[in-house]
């Protein structure tokens, strides 16, 4: 990938336009300015506009302070395709996205397919890479020499590629799994079969039992027959019982209402003076009135007691019947049922005959073929997917690994380091005296020690697997601090002889550098104009005759 031009515009220290063509600003470039200038902000911008996001920053956070939308546009030639992109900020609402690819407008559904289009169709750098080997800022440094395993894994399928191995071994697993479905269906399928043979084969070994299937049904009927008759002639002796007790029930309560009217008429006569008019009433009937009330009373309890007589002769004669003869019958029909269950299964034995099991085997012998097919398959995609993901990765590796020990080891003599640094064969760094086989732990390493270190490796890496048509741009930003006067010097003329043609090195750093090294300065400058408005400038500098 090559980046052509970038504009930036409202993105964090780069208040007003900003345009840089790269295929002008070529060569070894310093970025000056004071802290807040803006520096840090183009090597943001670039992945930004290629990627969309920045790591630990959100997209509302990159916006420059007191304005409310910012802009980033990026050119640049990828896989042979001349990419533009647009990428707006807005503090509300949704941030919109522009993309041409070859002049023609790329049409997508949403951001995210935008993203994924331009990285898996049209990018040939991983964002990985960039962000490792391109556009590096000590705020975000990730060191190469301290990856852990997964970012050791993700580094080595981005940048050298490993992820195409990964994809197809994906693949592999995939397939392996559908196989092993496969597999699993078909033994299901099998042991399913294999039962039904099995219980084919008892029913053909079972001892014959005595009776009549015809005859059997016919007892069922008759006993049922029987049993609903009994039920019958129960029903109607208890509807004979029950309404003789509802009689009753009806005389009950034509007494009880008798009963509370002779009360009433009590009452009245009780009272001794008429609650209407004040005469007094006549006592003589009083006397009369209360034998007749207690006569109903005593008439009201004989019903009653007649009705318990009757639900007692009801629920004792249907216990009667239910256990006496109910029960029995209902005993001898679950017998006969089971008689016939037993009976149906042997007609049903003696009807299989050897055709039928040998069918059963036919087809088991079928899906045991199948099945050796299948495990066969299986085989075959692990030994495929072995040799994409372990040997083929193993050999990349092998071959990788000594040439970028080679380029490590050349300029770290270059810059006259005092230990030595090397990769093994599991992408793991270590780091030794020069002439001793001691191991140097990494955290013993200064900050100093490290950041040469990693710079070495990047270099390293740079050389090894990026050629004239990789990345044209690296970025390295505060990465020179810690280092003394003499190493960089020596830093910048090592990065100066690694330049490629039509490439660009930038370097930022707050520690002066020496002008004779680059071919031009890049100065940042922000500025308050009033109590509100900031405002970003820059100027372009070039360095005639340096080198």
């Amino acid at each position: 990938m090559k980046i052509q031009k970038i504009k930036i515009e409202g993105f964090k220290s780069i208040y007003d336009p900003m345009e840089l063509d790269f295929r002008e600003v070529n060569g070894f470039w310093k970025l000056s300015g004071s802290v807040g200038a803006g520096k840090t902000s183009i090597g943001e911008a670039i992945i930004y506009g290629l990627f969309g996001s920045v790591n630990g920053k959100n997209n509302g956070d990159l916006i420059s302070w007191g304005r409310k939308k910012g802009l980033v546009e990026i050119w640049c030639v990828s896989k042979g395709r001349n990419i533009y992109i647009r990428r707006e900020l807005k503090s509300y609402g949704q941030s919109p996205i522009y993309v041409e690819v070859d002049g023609e407008e790329l049409i997508f559904t949403n951001k995210r397919d935008a993203q994924s289009q331009l990285e898996q169709e049209y990018y040939d750098t991983s964002r990985v890479t960039i962000e490792l080997l391109c556009i590096i800022s000590f705020n975000n440094f990730k060191s190469l020499s301290t990856l852990n395993t997964g970012d050791t894994k993700k580094f080595l399928d981005q940048v050298l590629g490993f992820y195409t191995l990964t994809e197809y071994s994906e693949q592999c697993k995939i397939l392996k799994s559908n196989n092993l479905a496969n597999i699993r269906q078909v033994n299901i399928t099998i042991g399913q079969l294999e039962s039904q043979v099995q219980k084919l084969e008892e029913l053909s070994n079972m001892e014959l039992i005595a009776g009549d299937i015809g005859d059997t049904k016919e007892t069922i009927s008759t006993l049922v027959s029987k049993m609903n008759d009994i039920q019958t002639e129960l029903r109607g002796w208890v509807n004979e019982k029950t309404k003789s007790k509802n009689e009753l029930l009806k005389k009950q309560a034509s007494v009880l209402t008798l009963g509370k009217n002779k009360k009433k008429e009590i009452d009245f006569i009780e009272k001794g003076t008429c609650p209407t008019c004040g005469a007094p009433i006549d006592q003589s009937q009083l006397e009369i009135k209360k034998k007749e009330k207690d006569l109903l009373l005593e008439q009201y309890n004989e019903i009653g007691e007649k009705v318990k007589v009757l639900d007692g002769e009801i629920t004792n004669y249907s216990n009667g019947v239910q256990i006496g003869q109910i029960d029995p019958i209902n005993e001898e029909i679950s017998r006969y049922k089971k008689l016939l269950t037993r009976l149906e299964e042997q007609a049903k034995r003696l009807n299989v005959n050897r055709t039928e099991i040998d069918a059963l085997n036919i087809k088991i012998d079928a899906l045991q073929n199948e099945l050796t097919v299948y495990q066969a398959e299986d085989a075959e995609w692990q030994q495929l997917y072995d040799i994409l993901a372990i040997q083929i990765r193993s050999k990349i590796l092998n071959s990788f690994i000594p040439a970028l020990n080679k380029n490590i080891l050349h300029y770290s003599q270059r810059l006259h380091l005092p230990y030595i640094v090397q990769f093994d064969s599991n992408f793991k760094c270590n780091i030794s005296l020069c002439g001793m086989d001691q191991i140097i732990p990494v955290s013993s390493l200064s900050t100093g020690q490290l950041k040469t270190v990693d710079m070495v490796i990047i270099l390293g890496v740079l050389g090894t697997v990026i050629g004239s048509n990789g990345i044209n741009i690296l970025f390295l930003d505060e990465l020179f601090s810690n280092l003394d006067a003499g190493l960089r010097n020596e830093m910048c003329q090592l990065l100066r002889e690694s330049l490629k043609p039509d490439s660009t090195i930038f370097i930022i750093s707050h520690t002066d550098l020496e002008d004779k090294y680059f071919d031009g300065n890049i100065h940042m400058k922000l500025e308050l104009k009033d109590q509100y408005e900031k405002h970003s400038t820059y100027t372009i500098k070039t360095f005639e005759g340096n080198h």
